[in-house]
């Protein structure tokens, strides 16, 4: 049987001490450096998962071509986003339907606009009419139907079949249990790194802190586990111990923000992507921390996608929609700044994803001044990152199809899990170690190059 760690567990196995509390000296950090066999790459991956339901065709407009005369005339008037507001992505020469990013993004395209790439039309294959729940757990799953098999999810593969260390994937939001429901050591599941800043036991000084660190080893290991849970729950114990003396020493030391862009803001995605930028500072110039030239793997959330009404208006800066995106943008740009002014953006991909698109005709009238939009299938989405160059993937749905889909929605043409390959395969993993649902085969989608 397969044992999960819950939250709940890991604050447990801290001792619930956290925000200053007071803690039992902490393990050396150089103990448990030694035994993960597999260091990786020394890149990283952050994925942040939109709950919801992301409208791709506004968060990412059309605004040249038929397609984008079609979604402004006849599927979207009250919603459409004017074509001289929508900023161009570059790379379209050709390119019939040219695609953009909603003004809410102007400050990420500003200081990324070299290293944003839009996909276009990716999704779950399959069936039709599933919900939130379901198509969160599948996109956690990295599969296209439920059964009664293994419930790990593809991050959590990922972990386990290169056997990284916990301070490797960091979940500061975790929506679907699948992705940290690893089966050997557990993730760092925390949503905000400043809680778990603990102050030394006061009569540790630097003189005598290896001494109370090599008593504290010899605390926890003093008593040999006699089955496979308590041996799981006694790795999960140092791990802990571990993780927690990096963010004390390595991690909250890290000043992140106040760059060019601006500064992080205090919300949910702003903590979020203010802690990635600490956990990979730290990395990149705290060797101390034993995080260099390891993979990182960091999950972050947003929510609040499911714009049935009151998303958007003709102007774009208004409704629920167009407030989601500025700060979604707005903090990818000071994170963007962070990584490039301490050598970490050629080593970083950032995919954003989301459970579903919504429909293609809005749901009200621009008279009801209240429109929105309902679930729907696939959509549109960005990748960003040192080694993405600027540019479009995927495909472009026809004005006609559009208007006469049956279901009122985007249809999949790039498969999500064809995005995560790429990315898992730029790591040196293959995808098909990880995606192991028959009679999936990745495709190339071009996110990377």
């Amino acid at each position: 049987m397969h044992h999960h760690l819950s939250r709940r567990a890991f604050l447990h196995m801290t001792g619930g001490l956290l925000g200053g509390a007071l803690l039992s000296p902490l393990l050396e950090p150089s103990l448990l450096l030694a035994q993960s066999p597999q260091g990786g790459t020394g890149k990283n991956l952050i994925f942040i998962n939109l709950l919801g339901g992301l409208d791709g065709l506004s968060a990412f407009p059309y605004y040249e071509g038929a397609v984008a005369a079609s979604i402004r005339e006849r599927l979207r008037p009250a919603l459409a986003i004017p074509s001289n507001l929508v900023i161009p992505v570059a790379g379209q020469n050709g390119i019939p339907n040219k695609i953009g990013l909603h003004p809410g993004f102007s400050k990420l395209a500003l200081h990324a606009a070299q290293h944003i790439k839009v996909v276009r039309g990716y999704g779950i294959p399959g069936e039709l009419e599933r919900s939130h729940d379901t198509c969160q757990i599948l996109m956690s799953l990295g599969a296209s139907k439920l059964n009664s098999g293994d419930m790990t999810g593809f991050m959590a593969r990922l972990m386990d079949r290169r056997e990284w260390e916990s301070f490797q994937f960091w979940a500061l939001s975790t929506t679907n249990p699948p992705d940290t429901n690893t089966r050997k050591k557990p993730p760092i599941v925390v949503s905000d790194l400043s809680n778990l800043d603990v102050r030394p036991v006061a009569w540790e000084s630097e003189g005598d802190l290896k001494q109370a660190l090599d008593v504290s080893r010899q605390l926890i290991e003093i008593r040999t586990p006699n089955n496979s849970l308590e041996a799981r729950y006694r790795s999960v114990q140092l791990s802990t111990e571990l993780v927690l003396s990096r963010v004390r020493r390595d991690i909250n030391n890290q000043v992140v923000g106040n760059n060019l862009a601006g500064d992080y803001t205090d919300s949910g995605i702003g903590r979020n992507l203010r802690d990635a930028a600490k956990i990979l500072r730290a990395k990149k110039l705290a060797p101390e921390s034993g995080m260099a030239g390891r993979d990182t793997m960091i999950l972050c959330a947003q929510g609040g996608y499911d714009t049935h009404s009151d998303q958007g208006t003709t102007d774009p800066m208004r409704g629920d929609l167009p407030v989601l995106l500025s700060s979604l943008g707005n903090n990818l740009a000071v994170l963007y700044r962070d990584l490039d002014s301490f050598g970490a953006l050629n080593d970083t991909i950032v995919i954003v994803y989301s459970e579903f698109g919504r429909t293609n005709f809005e749901n009200g009238t621009p008279e009801s001044g209240s429109s929105g939009t309902d679930h729907g299938h696939a959509s549109n989405t960005l990748v960003l990152g040192g080694p993405v160059t600027a540019g479009v993937c995927g495909e472009s749905p026809s004005a006609q199809e559009l208007q006469d889909d049956w279901y009122n929605a985007l249809l999949p043409r790039v498969d999500v899990r064809d995005i995560f390959s790429e990315a898992i395969r730029w790591l040196g993993v293959d995808p098909l170690e990880i995606f192991q649902e028959p009679g999936y085969q990745p495709r190339l989608v071009g996110i990377i190059g």
